[in-house]
């Protein structure tokens, strides 16, 4: 995936991406769909993960992450279901987290070096979102998906034991807004040539000559 340029498909070109639009990304992931639909299931997710650091990271964020993606070829797990409140954040006196837990459903994570992570926490009641290298001290990232299908996406579960989230590893919704991003309703396309509108006929006058015995005139009166 990393030869052949996957890894990078939604990093901006400011970070050495290639920022391909999202018909493109869905196309390419509907083309790896027809032979393996849980490498596709990955794929999807690199871009989720990466597109998720662009929306809510800061400046330096961004470049730290991605750029990192390019440079060093990072692939993006995650800790993010947000119907699994399991994993704990707790607040530190840094501005950090420490984070202890357990969250499901985490497709891709197992061999990535970085991941994306979602926690609650119970002083405030909202999410903590932030992003932490894989293989940090107190990850562990179980083998214990075991489904029917689609087993390749490794959706298994991470357990967080007193895992440190460093304050400038919280992402917070970033004041400057991201690159727009075309769409099939904002590509450029040539417009559609309109039909030719027909003249609305002028509305029938009652003609004054009119009685109860009729018009005799060739009028308005009788259509014609």
């Amino acid at each position: 995936l990393a030869e052949a340029g996957l890894l990078t498909l939604a990093v901006p070109r400011a970070f050495g991406g290639q920022e391909a639009e999202w018909p493109a990304i869905y196309d390419a992931i509907r083309q790896i769909a027809r032979v393996d639909s849980a490498l596709a299931h990955l794929v999807g997710f690199q871009c989720l993960q990466v597109v998720s650091v662009d929306v809510w990271g800061n400046p330096a964020q961004r470049e730290r992450y991605l750029r990192g993606t390019v440079e060093q070829r990072w692939w993006w797990g995650n800790a993010v279901n947000p119907l699994d409140t399991r994993l704990v954040a707790t607040a530190t006196p840094d501005g950090g987290y420490r984070l202890d837990g357990v969250k499901g459903f985490c497709s891709g994570t197992r061999g990535s070096q970085r991941m994306t992570v979602s926690a609650h926490d119970p002083d405030t009641g909202r999410t903590v979102f932030g992003v932490v290298p894989t293989d940090r001290d107190g990850i562990t990232v179980n083998d214990d998906w075991d489904p029917i299908g689609q087993r390749q996406t490794d959706s298994g579960s991470v357990r967080f034991d007193r895992v440190t989230l460093a304050p400038d590893e919280v992402l917070h919704r970033s004041e400057t807004p991201p690159t727009p991003r075309a769409t099939r309703a904002t590509r450029t396309r040539s417009p559609r040539p309109t039909k030719p509108t027909r003249p609305k006929p002028r509305a029938r006058a009652r003609c004054s000559a009119r009685s109860s015995t009729g018009c005799s005139r060739r009028c308005c009166c009788s259509g014609r």
